[in-house]
């Protein structure tokens, strides 16, 4: 039990930390591109301390364990004061991306960490047998770098919604007339009851989807990484349920 509970207690932590690398990323765009509000605050760093938020960071993903068995949540944004930007319309577009980009670069970095480790068999028609994944199964490692790869890419899928306040509906708003844009993002917390209607309508089927795709992508092999993610994810569950 309490190896469990520890090794699930350092997959947190490590999603913890890629939120924060999400925001490292924003953070560092923007003072590369002329806005040094969140330099200034501390927050072009890779210390996941200064990117954590009491309730989004902690709170939620903590309820989120005990009640559906699945870590979600999110970092403290990044403050972009946009008329600082060198060029704001499109300078806003790539420090939005610089979030989604950096989990997509530590995907990719979990993924070549786990061929490193553990052979070829983990990719994308590698031939793994279910007696040799069944032994895998009982590597915490192995488990481990599985669910952060699949964590980071639901992190890129997830931001990339077109939704206030999430990344994807400043990614929309760069390329609506100013009005428009203004008034899309000016919706509050609009945006949330429309990211639950997404989710309900069938979003919840397309992020997964999406997130397949993602992992072929990157030439590992679906079933392997989503059967030991939610392995993983079955833990808290097993121990409080």
């Amino acid at each position: 039990m309490g190896s469990d509970l520890l090794l699930f207690g350092v997959y947190l932590f490590l999603i913890i930390a890629s939120l924060g690398f999400h925001e490292f990323g924003h953070a560092w765009v923007a003072s590369l591109r002329g806005d040094d509000t969140a330099k200034d605050q501390g927050r072009v760093t890779l210390n996941p301390i200064a990117h954590i938020d009491p309730i989004l960071t902690i709170a939620v993903p903590i309820l989120a364990v005990l009640l559906i068995g699945f870590p979600f949540g999110g970092a403290k944004p990044v403050p972009v004061v946009k008329e600082n930007l060198k060029n704001p319309r499109w300078d806003d577009l790539w420090v939005t991306l610089a979030g989604p980009g950096a989990n997509l670069v530590l995907a990719v970095v979990f993924g070549i960490v786990l061929v490193a480790v553990f052979g070829t068999e983990v990719l994308n028609g590698g031939g793994m047998t279910q007696d040799r994944f069944t032994e895998l199964m009982g590597n915490g490692l192995f488990k481990v770098l599985c669910g952060l790869v699949v964590m980071n890419l639901l992190l890129v899928v997830f931001n990339l919604l077109p939704v206030p306040p999430l990344d994807g509906s400043h990614v929309l708003c760069a390329f609506l007339p100013r009005d428009v844009a203004a008034g899309y993002q000016s919706i509050g917390w609009m945006g949330f009851v429309m990211l639950i209607v997404l989710l309900q309508a069938g979003g919840g089927q397309m992020i997964g989807d999406a997130i397949r795709i993602g992992v072929q992508a990157l030439q590992l092999d679906p079933e392997v990484l989503g059967r030991a993610t939610v392995s993983l994810h079955q833990i808290p569950g097993r121990h409080f349920g």
